[in-house]
């Protein structure tokens, strides 16, 4: 059996983009929260921090009108182009 061999410097820097969707209002954050937890019940601390966080940003998350390609567009010319 050979060892995998890479050739990635040591240098290169890695990206990973998760989306989990978002709420569609402040009202739907204890569901949200408790799919992305696998069910497990938010503490109220953390559920009041994170809808405030959501309140500041107008009441729901961005990213699910961005699109993939914009995200990625800035990394593009340093992404390579096939993945080994």
């Amino acid at each position: 059996m050979t060892t995998p061999t890479s050739t990635v410097s040591p240098d290169t820097v890695g990206i990973l983009f998760m989306a989990y969707g978002g709420p569609e209002t402040l009202a739907d954050m204890p569901g949200y929260l408790a799919d992305i937890r696998a069910g497990r019940v938010t503490p109220d601390t953390v559920l009041e921090e994170i809808t405030n966080n959501y309140r500041q940003i107008g009441g729901r998350s961005p990213y699910p009108n961005l699109r993939a390609p914009r995200w990625t567009r800035p990394c593009r010319p340093s992404l390579p182009r096939t993945v080994p």
